[in-house]
């Protein structure tokens, strides 16, 4: 089994994994978390003041990955 811990937002970014996984016969699956966007930010910004997010996406990330500010976010969702 090979995990693989990306956002892979994009149906492009997440192909060259599928592919793979298709050559050699092994089962794929998607864990897919999903959280209010006014949560998302109150989160990633309560670890950024704290100096503790392990994540190097800040809110800038967030908010250009959320269906809200990019329509196409809802597109290539993991689960369309």
């Amino acid at each position: 089994m090979v995990i693989v811990d990306a956002t892979f937002i994009r149906r492009d970014w997440r192909e060259p994994f599928a592919r793979l996984a298709r050559e050699r016969a092994l089962p794929r699956f998607i864990a897919a978390a999903e959280a209010a966007l006014d949560i998302l930010r109150e989160r990633v910004g309560r670890r950024m003041a704290e100096g503790r997010d392990a994540s190097e996406a800040g809110l800038e990330v967030l908010e250009a990955h959320s269906p809200a500010s990019n329509p196409s976010a809802q597109a290539n969702s993991p689960m369309s």
